[in-house]
C-alpha cells in the first residue's frame, strides 16, 4: 500500500456516507430554524389563505409564530434519524411552520412506538417486517409504523 493511500473497507464507506448525511441533514434543519421568523412572508401567506378575513389572518400569523418557536425548541433535540425525517417535513411544508411542527410530532410518536407492532412475533418474522418497512419508508416513521402494524396483522391472521 502506498503512503497516504486508504485501505478499502467494505461497508465503511457506506457507514461514513450515511453518518455524514445525517449530520448534514441535522445542520440544515437546525440552521434553517435558527433564522428569524419570516414575518412578511408569513403575513403574505396568511393573507392569501384568508384574503377577506382579517381575524383569521391574525390567527394564522399567531399560529405560525407559535409553531416557529416550538420548532426552535424541538429541532436541536432530534436524533439523526428524526433530523432526516424533519428534512422531509420541511420539504413537504416549505412555508408552513405549523404543519412542520405537526409533521415532526407525528414522526416522533411513530418513531418511539415502532417496536410495538412486532412485539410478540417470532424474531425472524419481526426482522423481516422491520427490514421491509424500513426499506419501503426509509425516513418516514409514521409510514413505517403503519407498515409494521399492517404486516404484523397480516402475519397474525395467517398463523
Amino acid at each position: 500500500m502506498q503512503c497516504g493511500a486508504r485501505p478499502k473497507l467494505k461497508g465503511e464507506h457506506i457507514k461514513i456516507t450515511i453518518k455524514a448525511f445525517g449530520i448534514i441533514a441535522a445542520l440544515a434543519a437546525s440552521s434553517a430554524i435558527a433564522e428569524d421568523f419570516p414575518l412578511e412572508e408569513q403575513k403574505q401567506r396568511c393573507a392569501s389563505e384568508w384574503s377577506d378575513d382579517f381575524s383569521m389572518q391574525k390567527y394564522c400569523l399567531d399560529e405560525q409564530r407559535k409553531a416557529f418557536a416550538g420548532l426552535q425548541e424541538v429541532i436541536p433535540n432530534l436524533n439523526d434519524d428524526l433530523s432526516r425525517s424533519y428534512a422531509n417535513c420541511t420539504s413537504d411544508w416549505k412555508d408552513d411552520f405549523a404543519m412542520r411542527l405537526y409533521c415532526i410530532g407525528e414522526q416522533e410518536k411513530a418513531y418511539d412506538s415502532l417496536d410495538k407492532a412486532v412485539a410478540g412475533l417470532p424474531d425472524d418474522v419481526a426482522r423481516t417486517i422491520i427490514n421491509k418497512c424500513a426499506k419501503d419508508w426509509r425516513d418516514d416513521y409514521s409510514m413505517q409504523e403503519y407498515c409494521r402494524n399492517d404486516q404484523a396483522e397480516g402475519w397474525r391472521a395467517l398463523n
